[in-house]
């Protein structure tokens, strides 16, 4: 059998005495007469023709040469000719059929979410690697849904609970996973699919700690409150300003809102000389815009009061001394039942309102709360606990007289954090028990 080289060689041979017999024929042609001016046009016609023929026949070789050098070059599955039949393709049926046994065998499913491109990273109960895949935001419904259902992790973030309830609708079950519990399981560099791969091992963790899930009207309830918050953030800097800029006159007033309120339209009235024209337009125009944001906060709390009247549940929670109604409606918004945490002592851990410890050996060091989870969540907790305090003289009850002694032991601000504490193992305990808030 003659090899791709041989059989080239042989093929040059032959068309090199081709090209001679045919340049020999021209030259022996036969010249009409008249049809060339001279013999030695013809003659050159003629090496002409011969020279176009050699060289488009040794181009067309060398061609031929270099394709077959390719195709011997090339892997079994590649070569195009071989034994006069058409190869199986790099995606063979076989890889095919593989791919779909390991996708069978999928059990953790880590995505890494983003606003347009996310990283799906799969793996099977042993934690070997059976799914990868890059998609855009259109196509990851689809092929989620024609996974085989699996246990789904990814990262606490925006949008995060509405791909829970996505992907939940799909058949699958669906995990948050807080972002600083999956940090310590990324390896190498941070990229897509090294952050998908840290999702997926964190999801694997026997003891690891998730993020409660939340409905609709649940995510409704905190959009009021964050809407409000950030209203009552401008409303502050601004009344911060104004007093600023009237202390550079010499006019200065009380920290309150009630007394910017008071005292900027007296000021704005009698001491008008003194501010100047400019000045006192400029004041008008920084309170008008305070008495609208005072406008909008009123709003909010209408809406978050009608949400309260509505909810059987936060009217419950709601009897306990220090909890109001932002404060039932928060905590409804941010825990629901409370089934995700263990006992009252995971929920206070969760909302920071437990000691930060630093301990090694037998040397145990507690230093301040820790400040984890919810900052608007615990402010309310912290707020209520201290009207608590505050009110405590007037009650005879056992919660007061505790937090008279705690605060005469330890101080008014440890007291404080110690009944938002225990308002919130309170707030655990009577949606579990199926009980009303009652004082001994």
């Amino acid at each position: 059998m003659l090899t791709p080289r041989s059989r080239t060689a042989l093929m040059a041979i032959h068309w090199s005495a081709g090209d001679a017999c045919i340049a020999e024929r021209l030259s022996t042609l036969r010249r009409p007469q008249g049809f060339f001016p001279s013999a030695s046009f013809s003659n050159s016609f003629c090496i002409a023709i011969s020279a176009y023929i050699f060289f488009s026949r040794r181009f067309s070789s060398a061609m031929a040469f270099i394709s077959d050098i390719n195709e011997a070059s090339m892997p079994p599955y590649f070569e195009r000719q071989l034994m006069g039949w058409t190869a199986l393709p790099l995606h063979s049926g076989l890889e095919a059929l593989n791919m779909e046994e390991k996708i069978m065998r999928l059990h953790y499913l880590g995505i890494d979410l983003a606003k347009n491109v996310f990283q799906l990273h799969g793996e099977d109960a042993e934690g070997n690697v059976v799914y990868r895949k890059r998609l855009g935001r259109v196509r990851l419904l689809d092929e989620v849904g024609q996974l085989p259902p699996c246990q789904i992790g990814i990262e606490a973030c925006t949008g995060a609970f509405y791909w829970q309830r996505e992907f939940e609708a799909l058949g699958h079950s669906v995990r948050i996973i807080a972002p600083q519990y999956v940090k310590p399981f990324a390896r190498h560099q941070k990229n897509d699919q090294n952050d998908a791969a840290a999702i997926c091992t964190a999801l694997r963790q026997p003891n690891m700690r998730f993020v409660p899930p939340k409905s609709l009207g649940q995510q409704d309830i905190q959009a009021l409150h964050r809407g409000r918050q950030r209203l009552v953030n401008h409303r502050t800097a601004l009344v911060s300003q104004m007093r600023g800029l009237l202390l550079d006159r010499g006019l200065a007033f009380g920290l309150s809102i009630t007394r910017a309120r008071c005292e900027i339209p007296r000021l704005l009235t009698m001491e008008r000389d003194r501010l100047g024209d400019l000045f006192a337009s400029l004041l008008e125009q920084l309170f008008e815009m305070l008495c609208e944001l005072d406008r909008r906060v009123a709003w909010f709390d209408r809406e978050i009061n009608r949400v309260f009247r509505s909810n059987e549940a936060c009217q419950r929670i709601a009897k306990i001394r220090g909890v109001g109604p932002k404060t039932a409606t928060a905590i409804v918004a941010a825990i629901g039942d409370g089934a995700d945490f263990k006992n009252g002592r995971h929920l206070a851990a969760w909302l920071g309102l437990v000691p930060k410890q630093h301990s090694s050996g037998n040397r145990q060091m507690l230093l301040g709360i820790s400040k984890r989870g919810d900052r608007h969540l615990r402010t309310l907790l912290v707020h209520g606990a201290r009207a608590v305090l505050r009110t405590a003289p007037k009650h005879h009850d056992v919660v007061s007289q505790w937090a008279i002694g705690l605060q005469e032991r330890r101080g008014a601000a440890k007291a404080i954090v110690a009944i938002a504490n225990k308002n919130a193992r309170i707030i655990f305990a009577m949606p579990r028990q199926n009980t009303e808030f009652r004082t001994a």
